[in-house]
C-alpha cells in the first residue's frame, strides 16, 4: 500500500493511505502475537485481499482521464 500510494503518481492523502496501512498490518501481527485467533490462515488472506482491492481502487482514481483517453485510442484503432 505505502508504495501504491507515492509511485508512479503521488497521490492525495499518501501519508494518510501509508499510515494507515502500516497500522493495520502492525496491529494485526500484534493481535496474532497476544491473541490466537481462529481461522487465521483465512483473516491473513482477508487482510491481503482488502489492501488489493483498496490499492486497486486508488490507482483507478487517480488516473480517470488517462483510461478514457485510452479507452478512446483503442475504440479508434479498432474502427479503423
Amino acid at each position: 500500500m505505502h508504495a501504491l500510494s507515492v509511485y508512479p503518481r503521488r497521490l492525495p492523502f499518501q501519508g494518510l493511505i501509508a499510515v494507515t496501512s502500516w497500522a493495520v498490518g502492525i496491529g494485526f501481527i500484534v493481535t496474532v502475537a497476544f491473541n490466537p485467533i481462529p481461522r487465521l490462515w483465512w483473516w491473513v488472506q482477508g487482510l491481503q485481499l482488502s489492501y488489493f482491492a483498496v490499492g486497486w481502487l486508488l490507482r483507478r482514481l487517480s488516473r480517470p482521464a488517462q483510461d478514457a483517453e485510452a479507452a478512446m485510442r483503442r475504440g479508434a484503432e479498432i474502427a479503423r
